[in-house]
Order: structure tokens, then sequence, then C-alpha cells
């Protein structure tokens, strides 16, 4: 059984007044999610950050996370990937991968 491929998004958003630590941060990512067609246990991850002084788009940023290299991985550590990419981009380590537990719904 195969799923679809989709994407992960996550924007923090600019502030007028952020200071230089928060702009040194990326604003968000972008996963590309796809399954592997050999070994229905893992699945290609690609992950891309958007850096502060761009504008985050959904298109653009898929289209780059799928010029990424393959990263396959167990089904099982995609949560804990993605919760790392968001406390990458949030600059914080306060989302553990119980966040993105929900993805499974579609990997499954």
């Amino acid at each position: 059984m195969s799923f679809k491929p989709f994407a992960v998004h996550f924007n923090r958003g600019r502030r007028k007044y952020d200071n230089a630590k928060t702009k040194a941060l990326p604003v968000g990512f972008t996963a590309w999610i796809e399954p592997v067609e050999d070994d229905h246990r893992s699945v290609n991850l690609r992950i891309v950050h958007c850096a502060y002084h761009d504008d985050f788009n959904k298109k653009l940023g898929i289209e780059h996370a799928k010029q990424m290299p393959d990263n396959i991985i167990n089904k099982r550590d995609v949560p804990e990937y993605l919760a790392a990419a968001f406390n990458y981009a949030v600059g914080c380590r306060g989302t553990t991968e119980q966040y993105y537990h929900w993805v499974w719904k579609y990997l499954l």
C-alpha cells in the first residue's frame, strides 16, 4: 500500500521589529514526503528551509524541496525530523515529535 506524495509547511512569519538573532533564523520550512517504491517501510523525506529575506511561498518551497538530495528514512522517524526542522526554524527546542504524529495518518 502506497500513499500520494505530500508536503508539510511551516511559516512563523516576519515581524517589523525582529532582532538580529531572529533574522538569522529561517522563517519556515517545507518538507516533501514521498514513498519509496522498493520498501514499504521507508519514505523519502526532503526538507528545505526558507531564509528570512525570502518571501515564503509554498509552490516554490515544494519545487526546491524536490531538488534536494534523497533522504530515505523509516516512516516512524518522520515526526522526529519534522520536529527538528520546526525547532531549527523557531530557534528553540520546545516542540516534540508528538506535535507531528498526525503525519502518520497519511503514511499508513
